[in-house]
């Protein structure tokens, strides 16, 4: 992500118990997201298997996880 950025990125936070309910309003929020964050409850949870599905699904996207 090496490009001038004039605009505030836009995040979400996944910080919900399973994948599933996680990835549902991941997926209707992508095209307009700058940053994924698998959350601390999630990752708590689901360890990082949340995090390399996501990676997976969106490998062009920066990703935080909050461990």
């Amino acid at each position: 992500m090496n490009r001038m950025i004039n605009r505030p990125l836009l995040q979400i936070a996944l910080d919900l118990q399973d994948l599933p309910s996680a990835l549902a309003p991941l997926q209707k929020a992508a095209p307009h997201l700058d940053v994924i964050e698998c959350g601390t409850i999630l990752c708590l949870s689901q360890g990082m298997n949340a995090v390399r599905v996501i990676r997976s699904l969106f490998p062009d996207r920066p990703l935080l996880a909050d461990v």
